[in-house]
């Protein structure tokens, strides 16, 4: 394997040392993009929301940041990522409000019509197949719940993830309406809601 396909594996699935660099520096790089991305979700008390691929936890303790009474659940399918983000959330899972798994977005672990809420943050192009993982995605999410992905535009030109970029097209394809797409410092942000 190529060292550039070992670093991009990193942002797919962060293990080890390697990965918890990769994590940290992925929030750094992140943090004012995530914070312009939350400033768009129609937060109310007591939602469920899911944030897919969670990282290192640090959406979900903003989110709480943001509205206290949520209940906030995270998946990633990286262990490194589940073991920072539980220990970042520990005060919140301690309360009883974030639960996070280790489990991708092809197989979500939640009954159908669960979330008032979905984020998802730099992980689309890397969902392994993104027609059948937003039906999936729109399964657990409430009627007219909100869906949020957020993504660095610059990464949807590499022709590893070219089929990825036509995401406003495969959302209204999966079920989803109201696409609004806001852009920032190189990122976009699809806003949908469930029809």
């Amino acid at each position: 394997m190529k060292i550039i396909d070992k670093i991009l594996n990193q942002f797919a699935n962060p293990e080890g040392f390697l990965g918890k660099l990769v994590l940290k520096t992925m929030f750094i790089s992140h943090k004012r993009i995530m914070n312009w991305a939350l400033s768009y979700l129609k937060l109310d008390k007591e939602m469920k929301v899911l944030d897919i691929g969670c990282g290192d936890g640090k959406t979900i303790k903003r989110l709480l940041e943001l509205e206290e009474s949520l209940f906030v659940y995270g998946i990633d399918i990286s262990s490194t990522s589940i073991n920072m983000a539980k220990k970042e959330n520990r005060f919140y899972k301690e309360k009883g409000q974030v639960i996070i798994k280790q489990s991708g977005v092809s197989a979500l672990p939640y009954l159908d019509d669960f979330f008032d809420i979905i984020t998802a943050f730099n992980t689309h192009y890397f969902w392994p197949d993104l027609a059948k993982d937003l039906l999936e995605v729109k399964r657990v999410l409430k009627p007219g719940a909100q869906l949020a992905i957020c993504a660095r535009l610059e990464l949807l030109d590499q022709p590893l993830f070219k089929d990825k970029k036509q995401l406003s097209q495969k959302l209204r394809l999966s079920g989803f309406k109201d696409i609004i797409c806001y852009d920032y410092l190189g990122y976009r942000l699809w806003l949908s809601y469930k029809a």
